[in-house]
């Protein structure tokens, strides 16, 4: 992944089995921050289904949020995002493709570093931020994800199983 305010990192999730129907997650994992060291992070996700795809309204839409943390040389940053996502699924043959748009808004409480020319002080932010991305499924039990978030510039690509 590449993440929002830093460079090249990784992250695992686990939502537990058949992912659907969990409204709970969980990440982790480390990236490099804004003074090229490395930061650790981690959250919680929430969600929570309002309605699966039907005839008349072909996306499943659901309520998410969360909670994350990261810190690193750069400071602490404690992070908020709550959106609604839309997503749908297209089946063909021996694929199936899953593309969603997740709106949402995030608050930001930035704890300043020592090592940030930039940051002078804490700062707290209200952001508008949309994830757009893609599922793609070969086989039953596994997928490749690409994501993007615009408005905070990240951009990953997993896989999930």
């Amino acid at each position: 992944m590449e993440a929002a305010g830093g460079d090249l990192g990784v992250m695992v999730t686990f939502r537990g089995e058949r992912a659907r129907g969990r409204p709970l997650g969980f990440r982790a994992g480390v990236a490099e921050d804004r003074p090229d060291e490395l930061a650790v992070f981690g959250g919680v996700d929430l969600s929570r289904m309002l309605g699966p795809a039907r005839a008349d309204f072909p996306l499943d839409v659901a309520l998410v949020g969360g909670a994350g943390l990261s810190v690193g040389e750069g400071g602490a940053l404690l992070s908020f995002p709550f959106g609604v996502s839309l997503g749908g699924t297209v089946r063909a043959e021996e694929l199936v493709v899953a593309p969603y748009l997740t709106p949402r808004v995030v608050v930001d409480a930035f704890f300043d570093g020592d090592d940030v020319p930039d940051r002078d002080d804490d700062d707290l932010d209200l952001d508008l931020a949309v994830d757009i991305g893609v599922d793609l499924a070969f086989r039953r039990g596994w997928a490749i994800r690409f994501g993007a978030t615009l408005g905070r510039d990240a951009l990953a690509i997993g896989i999930v199983f």
